[in-house]
């Protein structure tokens, strides 16, 4: 859903838990209301009850507002690796080891994947990416890699949904060339789709393995990766496949 084609009140809270996400202190109702640009009455009326709600505490000596622990308790499931299998984890940090480059596992939301794990080299120069990041489905390596698990009639169901609900430009014949692609080597690449410079093999994980589908993949700078040669597709297969048996 995009913002355009959001509830306004929906909008709302999700633009004021990103500003809490990045402020990480208590706000001001004023405060508050110049940041998401509303009215001072209906950022009373948002903040009434997202307390009423227990989704936010007021401090009234500092008439300030914070996300409660009950809300935080509520999400931190989501953030506990235990949801993922430790031994996805365990093999995104081998292949990192071996291969040198970025490593992560995403899940597949509708039209967008998320990053959930990411396994880095310390310093230098690599692909930064953080969990929680999202990408485009059809556009990127990952979401091809996800797309050859599926029929070929959803794959055109996900473009013409980008297309009305993302205003997203997809070429449905380029997507479908990169998921045949994938499908025959048992990866997909792609260089510049999402990062410029940024190139990345994936591939997807059995879907028993998560609640989620997941897909694995390894990137970096796109001339570092193109000295790698075949090396990373085939460490990327290899990871995989140690996974069929768990």
């Amino acid at each position: 859903m995009t913002s355009g084609s959001a509830p306004p009140q929906l909008l709302r809270v999700t633009r004021l838990l990103e500003l809490f996400a990045r402020r990480h202190s208590p706000l001001s109702s004023q405060e508050i209301a110049e940041a998401l640009g509303t009215s001072r009455s209906t950022t009373a009326s948002l903040l009434k009850s997202l307390t009423e709600l227990g989704w936010l505490t007021v401090d009234r000596r500092s008439a300030t507002y914070f996300p409660s622990a009950r809300f935080a308790n509520w999400s931190r499931w989501l953030l506990d690796i235990r949801w993922l299998d430790p031994r996805l984890a365990a093999l995104a940090d081998r292949l990192q080891r071996e291969c040198g480059e970025t490593v992560s596992i995403s899940a597949i939301g509708d039209l967008a994947v998320e990053v959930v794990y990411v396994s880095a080299q310390s310093g230098g120069i690599r692909l930064v990416i953080e969990v929680g990041q999202t990408l485009p489905l059809l556009h990127s390596a990952i979401g091809w890699a996800h797309c050859t698990t599926l029929p070929d009639a959803t794959i055109a169901s996900l473009a013409s949904r980008s297309q009305t609900r993302l205003q997203e430009r997809v070429d449905l014949r380029e997507v479908r060339r990169e998921v045949r692609l994938a499908r025959e080597r048992g990866y997909a690449f792609a260089d510049s789709a999402v990062i410029p410079d940024v190139a990345a093999y994936a591939a997807a994980l059995p879907t028993p393995l998560s609640l989620r589908p997941l897909v694995l993949s390894v990137g970096g700078p796109s001339e570092r990766i193109a000295k790698l040669g075949d090396s990373l597709p085939r460490k990327l297969l290899a990871a995989v496949e140690s996974t069929r048996d768990w």
